[in-house]
C-alpha cells in the first residue's frame, strides 16, 4: 500500500510540473508577441533630436522614434527635413517608439474633389526637395511643391516673391500646392520685422534659435545670423532656455533670417 501511495504521489507531482511549465512557457510566448507588434504610421520627417531620436509630425501630433545615426543610411540615403515618410515601428521595452522601416513616402496626386485653401504671403525661405516657406498674417507655415506642378510651369518662385496658393492637406498632414500665382520678383524688404518668442540657444553653427510664438512646436524653431556685437547682447541678458524674447530682424538677399537685436520679455 505505501508503496501504491509513494507511486501516486510522484505522478501528481510531475502532472503538476508540467502544467507550471506550459504556463510559464504561454505567458512568455504572449509577452514576446506583444512586444513585436509593429505598429504603422505616416508623417512629415522634422529631424534629428540627439544621435538616437528623430521627430515626426503627424496629423494627430508630433511623435519621437528611436532612430540611432549610424542606422539612418540603412533606411534612406537622403532623408531631409520635412520629407514624408512611412514607418513601421515597435514599442520596446523602455517604452519607446523603435523604428523597424522608414521609408520616403511616394508623392500623391490631389484626389478628385479635394478641398482647395487659398493662402497669400511671401516666402521666406526655399529648401532643396521643393519646400517652402511662407509667411502669412505673421504665421510662417510650410508648404510642398508638387514635381509635375513643379517642372511643368515657366514660373519661378523665389525668396521675396508674394504669391497667392492653393493648396489641400494630404494624409501625411503636407500642404500639397495645386496652384501658384505670383507676382514679380520684387526688391527683398530689408525694412525690420519683430517676432516674439522662447530662446532656443546657439546652435553649433552659430545661428542663435527662437521658438517663435503660435508656431506648432515641430515648427516652431527658427535660425538667425548673429554678429558679434548680437553675441554680446545675449550674454549681456543672461539669457537661459524658454526666456520669452522680443526680436528684431530683417531677410536677407539669401533668404537668411539678420537678427538685428534682441530684448528680454
Amino acid at each position: 500500500m505505501r508503496i501504491k501511495l509513494l507511486i501516486l504521489s510522484l505522478v501528481m507531482a510531475l502532472f503538476l510540473a508540467s502544467c507550471t511549465q506550459a504556463s510559464d512557457n504561454t505567458a512568455e510566448t504572449s509577452t514576446t508577441e506583444a512586444e513585436e507588434e509593429v505598429l504603422l504610421t505616416q508623417g512629415v520627417y522634422i529631424g534629428r533630436i540627439d544621435p538616437n531620436f528623430i521627430e515626426v509630425e503627424t496629423i494627430n501630433g508630433t511623435i519621437v522614434f528611436k532612430l540611432h545615426m549610424d542606422e539612418e543610411a540603412g533606411y534612406i540615403d537622403d532623408l531631409m527635413s520635412y520629407t514624408a515618410v512611412d514607418i513601421e515601428y515597435v514599442i520596446n521595452s523602455e517604452n519607446q517608439n523603435q523604428i523597424k522601416k522608414i521609408v520616403k513616402a511616394d508623392e500623391l496626386e490631389a484626389p478628385l474633389g479635394s478641398e482647395e485653401i487659398e493662402v497669400s504671403g511671401i516666402i521666406t525661405r526655399f529648401m532643396d526637395n521643393q519646400v517652402i516657406f511662407v509667411e502669412s498674417d505673421g504665421t510662417q507655415d510650410v508648404f510642398w511643391i508638387p514635381v509635375k506642378l513643379f517642372t511643368s510651369t515657366d514660373k519661378a518662385l523665389e525668396v521675396g516673391d508674394q504669391v497667392t496658393l492653393k493648396y489641400y492637406t494630404d494624409s501625411y498632414g503636407r500642404n500639397m500646392i495645386l496652384f501658384f500665382q505670383n507676382s514679380d520678383q520684387s526688391e527683398i524688404n530689408q525694412q525690420y520685422r519683430t517676432e516674439t518668442g522662447r530662446y532656443n540657444g546657439i546652435s553649433n553653427e552659430g545661428s542663435l534659435e527662437i521658438k517663435i510664438t503660435g508656431v506648432p512646436d515641430a515648427m516652431a524653431i527658427r535660425q538667425y545670423i548673429v554678429d558679434d556685437d548680437v553675441i554680446q547682447a545675449v550674454n549681456d541678458l543672461d539669457l537661459k532656455i524658454d526666456d520669452v524674447v522680443r526680436i528684431h530682424y530683417y531677410i536677407n538677399e539669401s533668404g537668411d533670417n539678420m537678427l538685428v537685436d534682441i530684448e528680454k520679455m
